[in-house]
């Protein structure tokens, strides 16, 4: 039995691929995902191979019904375990016609056991790890050893200091470093085992001070490897990893061995027959794990408020929202700028601006939501307290700070955020594996309310926050580095390699619930910039913000009320018949996967269905551009500055003519948000039933910007064009002037084709149209032959003050958009 430790190394180590805490999950690369798998459940089998007998009834095939749900409704990787669990149960009816699938099956419903056991921990080890990292007394018992193995350290505030050629690596000891994710799932792996197998108190106490003792003995060991090689990559990377741990599952063979097992198993008296007592036992487990599932899936729903929100000017030179985003303010100024959000708030809350008054009670006392963002002056005490108070009173409160403490903005928000238990850090995120911008991904599973509507999301460089055991994860960052500003650089970050970073978990949004309102933090200020803010996933993150915000607490104590109930109907289910252990095991496992299923779809569909937005109180220009057709490229999931496909400013620009822009993957769902839908060198063919969709769409009203040219030499626009009688030359044309119908001059194009059929609007010199638009139905199409001109190679990047040819690029977009525009 010695050799099943490795069933508990390998069945841990499987997290390290299904789950991105550290490097991107890689569940599709099936040899290093089922290899570890599969050497778990090996060991596993050889483990119990002296099973004399091995009898699974009929009967026990009703738990495919508690798996089927667990495998629906729980996301993979969290449902896992059911396969397995499903697997063992086929392969353990099948052993009683043939024996030697006995050990197989006893292994298998083991692994998926931990694994299901292991995946219901993991919001524990998600609230521990994003909120600790650096443990000091880590490296002070370190230090010595470290400085025997002959490496030139100091010790300095519990952070061991490495010379290097180059500069002096900072290493701090932090959880990540010590490798606590892996041993969290060895140790729940463990605990399960030794209870199942050899209920030893003894043996427990041992497992855990043997565990603890490796940690130690590995992190000294990992210091020196890592002054050997100087590659940061060996504390996370899955196979180091799980290799670094190799030995501890040596150890426990040796030092924690279990009494051989060479019985016989029969689940005939312990699979329930379902009687009227097993029932009765059966709901007492269901409630009590279903309200288990309610402590961490309930989100209070509140009352909601008028949705008159206050953004504070007085103390913030920086993200404006005080001038309007216009055809003719141009820079940096204008595009690191919030104006677009707060002007797109207001067609959905009703948005005001505090530009002079001090945030008094009189003046917080009209409003429930309060944005204070990008602080580049301190708040007086007296409006701090004010603040604190209008939370307390019901109010909502937005914090939006920023990396490396820019402009001291962390600093003046922390006087305020420190009073919610909440710290911005003068820190900045890096994606852990390639040290490029961060992303985020809702969970899976129970999606904070703020988050729980938003795509992929980009970010644009975050710092990090500190919160509370008790607050809420709003996005929990995973696979990041965090980096310390460093004020010997004029941007403030580190350039140096070094390796004085946390790494792993990290809170980039956090909330909190004080007396009957609401507060939270976010981390990244950029992403809501006139550049940014309509990227998908950014709108929707602020929409989420306000509306969390705009609520009053009302249900806010149920949770703890579920704890009580959970704990009361669990323990009378397993103190009613404590002597019949096998049987309320296994319908305590019955009814928890049930009870888990059953709660996640309930609790998560009451999240959406409270938490929708608000239909907008007024009408608002929308663009739509469609990218199931179109060869276009946006920084939806990465920065494309110099990609060949990159319109982002020319996207950005519409909002300059008032339009609220989105991005949509299917041309069917664009067609659908009504106003202007934009394609731009489509390479993909249009089949008739998407051609009879958009002739529909315009015939009703709608308008098409079709945008392509002779650059597109894989072009299917004709396809769609001939629908309309219209069609593009693509014989080119390069460097012609282009005049209006009444011949003033408006600009340049660049490398362009001619325009057939509707009515020009845009012509060359020798009267050749580029730009056309054709009316149908109550609807126009418009089309140009030169989209070259438009991407970001000729408009240059959203930040830049425009040269005279800019200028005049600029002017066409506008006088196009201007055209499609106008009332029928």
């Amino acid at each position: 039995m010695r050799i099943i430790w490795f069933l508990i190394l390998f069945t841990a180590s499987c997290w390290l691929y299904m789950l991105s805490t550290f490097t991107p999950a890689k569940i599709t690369l099936l040899v290093p995902f089922v290899f570890p798998l599969l050497l778990g459940i090996i060991a596993g089998t050889y483990s119990l191979r002296k099973i004399t007998h091995f009898y699974l009834p009929l009967k026990a095939s009703l738990f495919i019904i508690p798996l089927i749900l667990v495998r629906i409704y729980v996301p993979y990787p969290y449902s896992f375990g059911a396969l397995v669990i499903g697997a063992g149960l086929i392969f353990g009816l099948l052993s009683n016609k043939c024996k030697h699938f006995g050990p197989f099956s006893a292994s298998l419903l083991l692994t998926g056991l931990i694994l299901l056991i292991q995946g219901a921990c993991m919001p524990i080890f998600y609230i521990v790890g994003s909120r600790f990292h650096e443990i000091a007394w880590l490296n002070h018992i370190a230090y010595p050893f470290v400085r025997i193995f002959g490496v030139n350290a100091s010790i300095s505030d519990g952070i061991i200091y490495l010379p290097t050629f180059i500069n002096l690596l900072r290493f701090p000891g932090t959880l990540e470093k010590a490798g606590l994710y892996l041993l969290f799932l060895i140790v729940i792996g463990g605990i399960v085992l030794l209870l199942l197998i050899d209920r030893d108190w003894k043996k427990i106490i041992n497992f855990f001070s043997i565990c603890i003792g490796y940690m130690i003995i590995r992190y000294i060991v990992m210091i020196f490897i890592y002054t050997q090689l100087n590659d940061a990559t060996l504390f996370w990377n899955p196979i180091t990893f799980t290799l670094s741990y190799l030995p501890l599952a040596f150890l426990l063979c040796i030092f924690i061995p279990l009494k051989p097992f060479n019985k016989s198993l029969s689940y005939h008296h312990t699979i329930p027959d379902w009687t009227l007592k097993d029932l009765k036992q059966s709901l007492l487990f269901f409630v009590g794990i279903f309200c288990f599932v309610a402590i961490w899936g309930f989100s209070d729903p509140g009352e909601r408020k008028k949705g008159r929100i206050l953004i504070d000017e007085k103390h913030s030179n920086w993200e404006w929202t005080t001038r309007k985003f216009d055809t003719t303010w141009f820079g940096s100024q204008s595009t690191y700028n919030y104006y677009c959000m707060a002007d797109y708030l207001n067609h959905f809350y009703h948005v005001k601006r505090n530009v002079k008054y001090q945030l008094s009670k009189k003046l917080l006392s009209g409003y429930d939501v309060l944005i204070l963002k990008t602080p580049t002056m301190a708040y007086e005490t007296d409006e701090i307290e004010n603040i604190i108070e209008f939370v307390k009173q019901g109010g909502g409160l937005w914090l939006i700070g920023d990396h490396t403490n820019v402009f001291g903005m962390n600093y003046y928000l922390n006087f305020i955020a420190k009073r919610f238990g909440m710290f911005f850090h003068y820190d900045s995120t890096y994606d852990l594996s390639s040290g490029k911008l961060t992303f985020y991904q809702k969970p899976k599973i129970f999606p904070h309310p703020i988050v729980q509507n938003i795509p992929f999301f980009l970010f644009a460089t975050s710092c990090t926050v500190d919160a509370g055991m008790m607050a809420e994860n709003v996005m929990l960052g995973y696979g990041l580095r965090s980096r310390l500003l460093s004020y010997s650089d004029k941007s403030f970050f580190e350039r140096k390699p070094t390796s004085d970073y946390e790494f792993g978990l990290f809170l980039q949004g956090a909330g909190v619930k004080y007396g009957k309102g609401r507060a939270a933090t976010f981390t990244d200020s950029t992403c809501f910039s006139n550049f940014y803010m309509f990227i998908p996933g950014k709108p929707e993150l602020a929409m989420g913000y306000v509306e969390w915000l705009n609520r009053k607490n009302k249900y806010h104590f149920l949770p703890y009320v579920f704890a009580v109930i959970a704990f009361v109907f669990l323990f009378i289910g397993f103190y009613k018949r404590r002597e019949e252990t096998g049987k309320t095991l296994i319908i305590f496992l019955f009814s928890s996967l049930c009870a888990v299923s059953i709660g996640i779809i309930f609790f998560s569909w009451l999240s959406y269905k409270t938490y929708t937005f608000p239909d907008s109180h007024t009408n608002f220009r929308k663009i739509c551009f469609e990218t199931e057709y179109s060869k276009i490229v946006l920084p939806v999931k990465k920065l494309v500055d110099n990609h060949p496909d990159n319109y982002h400013t020319f996207y950005v620009w519409t909002q300059r003519m008032g339009y609220v822009p989105s991005l949509e993957k299917k041309l069917e769902l664009a067609l659908k948000k009504d106003d202007l839908v934009v394609i731009t060198n489509p390479v993909k063919s249009f089949n008739e039933d998407i051609i009879l969709k958009v002739i529909d769409f315009v015939e009703n009203g709608g308008r098409l910007l079709v945008i392509d040219g002779p650059q597109n030499k894989r072009s299917s626009s004709n396809q769609l064009l001939r629908a309309f009688q219209m069609e593009i030359n693509f014989s080119e044309i390069q460097k012609s002037k282009l005049y209006n119908k009444n011949n003033d001059l408006m600009g340049t194009a660049i490398k362009t084709g001619i325009v057939k059929g509707g009515t020009p609007f845009l012509l060359t010199s020798d009267n050749k149209p580029i730009f056309s638009v054709t009316q149908k139905g109550k609807g126009q199409i418009g089309v140009v032959a030169d989209s070259y001109v438009f991407s970001n190679n000729q408009m240059g990047g959203t930040q830049i003050v425009p040269n005279a040819h800019q200028r005049k690029i600029y002017n066409l977009e506008f006088f196009i958009l201007n055209v499609l525009g106008k009332s029928n």
